[in-house]
């Protein structure tokens, strides 16, 4: 059952919001859409919040303007940001924004769901994890540095 919509009553987790700060600046990759400087500043502007970018570096400036807000603002960022009108209708950078965002949010329990093409903020589907697969699974990279470990060891027997 997919819970319903609920409000941001409190504040984010830091990782959510250094997070959050990297999604706003963008990189072209993980995020659709790559901010410069006045495009941070119209991107705050368009949701009601006056910052304007100082011209420091791009991600520290965001996660201070993020950390000084009430969670009702940024509330209004996060759902802008898998918001269809900011993406001119291209559904591709809409998807990426919405599964970008999820993954996110999932580090404070919240998801995005949608009404039509209207973004919500709701709380998160139980994530089933496998136990036993989390704690057995070692690494590839870490695979080296166990057989560099073993041989080591079998060398000072």
């Amino acid at each position: 059952m997919i819970s319903p919509a609920i409000h941001l009553g409190h504040k984010l987790d830091p990782a959510t919001l250094d997070s959050l700060a990297d999604f706003i600046c963008g990189d072209g990759d993980r995020f659709p859409v790559y901010r410069s400087s006045s495009y941070l500043t119209r991107f705050f502007q368009n949701v009601g919040i006056n910052a304007t970018h100082d011209g420091s570096t791009r991600k520290w400036w965001v996660l201070e303007v993020l950390k000084q807000l009430h969670p009702s603002d940024l509330e209004k960022v996060i759902l802008r940001l898998v918001d269809m009108r900011e993406y001119k209708g291209v559904r591709d950078d809409l998807k990426l924004a919405a599964r970008s965002m999820n993954d996110i949010l999932a580090m404070d329990n919240l998801a995005i769901g949608f009404n039509g093409s209207q973004p919500l903020l709701r709380r998160a589907e139980t994530m089933a994890l496998d136990e036993s697969e989390i704690f057995s699974a070692i690494p590839a990279k870490w695979q080296v540095f166990k057989a560099a470990f073993n041989q080591i060891k079998a060398s000072n027997n």
